[in-house]
């Protein structure tokens, strides 16, 4: 196929300098009405410690920035925050707490205006195993309503989620997403977490999913994200490792990953894949990392001027953004 236009990265630069010691991770990014760069991740001595925090950057368009630190609702791990612009011009923040996925709550705050946000509230209060989003954005739909692509996990089973929303967040119901079990032969978890989400026409919503199988899988729903087709394997390698898509106004798709085939392969490159409309053939088109090393977890979207924005974690050192034109 032919890509939709081929890319050019303009910029790239470390969100904070990479640190001789401590670890962070899961970035991800916004844009607010006036232009502003939201950026979050999570920080500490290493990924699942007791010191964990939630932490971001603001970046103005006049070149200035205010750092943040979320406070801590619970003397807990922190983990995967996920950043959500629903439409209404204020932007939402979501992440986790917990010794581990398998005993996850999670949280929700309101940006107030940079960089205070709401108190922390739990987002289905008495949930343990994280609902909402567990990685990347939620989707608001043509209709209104909103779905949020989540997942669960144990040790032996994987098993992703839609959270869909018709009053703003307040309420939400879940519907898992099916699988084929004979699709995963590899020892340890076996499943598919941490769907990426795009809508292509009304209603017709459609996802990428992190697997253990060797390869991306994916689903699809005719119906707006109550009912979805049985995930199932595409050509796209997967190292087990998270990615994301974005789709701009023009129908464009971009998706970053890892093109790495094999259960815990290694976690560069860091590429982007371009396609159209509903995604079934991809063209790759430019890498951003390719170095040994872990550049992983994307985040991405695209601005309202059309550019794509990314941000990834960079040898678990520091956090990474890049901004690519794409004609």
């Amino acid at each position: 196929m032919t890509p939709p236009g081929r890319p050019r990265l303009i910029e790239r630069r470390a969100l904070f300098p990479p640190r001789p010691t401590g670890h962070c991770h899961a970035s991800t990014l916004a844009e607010r009405n006036d232009g502003t760069r939201v950026f979050a991740w999570f920080s500490g001595s290493r990924e699942g410690a007791p010191d964990t925090v939630i932490q971001g950057i603001f970046l103005f368009p006049d070149g200035s920035s205010i750092p943040f630190t979320l406070p801590r609702p619970v003397d807990e791990p922190h983990w995967n925050p996920v950043l959500f612009d629903p439409g209404t011009g204020n932007l939402l923040l979501f992440f986790k707490t917990g010794p581990t996925p398998t005993h996850w709550r999670s949280w929700v705050v309101e940006l107030i205006a940079p960089p205070e946000f709401s108190a922390p509230r739990e987002l289905a209060p008495g949930d343990v195993q994280g609902r909402g989003p567990v990685k990347n954005k939620p989707l608001a739909l043509h209709s209104g309503a909103w779905l949020a692509p989540g997942s669960w996990e144990t040790q032996e089973n994987w098993r992703a989620y839609v959270d869909r929303s018709l009053d703003g967040g307040h309420t939400w119901s879940t519907t898992p997403i099916p699988f084929d079990p004979a699709d995963f032969t590899n020892p340890g978890a076996r499943g598919v977490i941490q769907p990426a989400l795009w809508e292509s026409t009304p209603e017709r919503v459609h996802m990428l999913l992190r697997s253990t199988a060797t390869r991306i899988f994916r689903s699809d729903s005719s119906d707006g994200g109550q009912t979805w087709t049985p995930a199932h394997p595409t050509p796209l390698p997967n190292n087990n490792s998270g990615l994301d898509v974005a789709r701009r106004q023009d129908g464009c798709l971009a998706l970053i990953c890892n093109p790495v085939s094999g259960y815990w392969a290694a976690r560069t490159p860091l590429t982007l894949f371009q396609s159209s409309g509903e995604g079934f053939d991809w063209s790759r088109v430019l890498d951003l990392e390719t170095d040994p090393g872990e550049y992983s977890y994307p985040s991405a979207l695209f601005a309202r001027n059309g550019d794509l924005w990314i941000s990834y974690t960079w040898r678990r050192q520091s956090i990474l953004f890049c901004r690519v034109a794409i004609s």
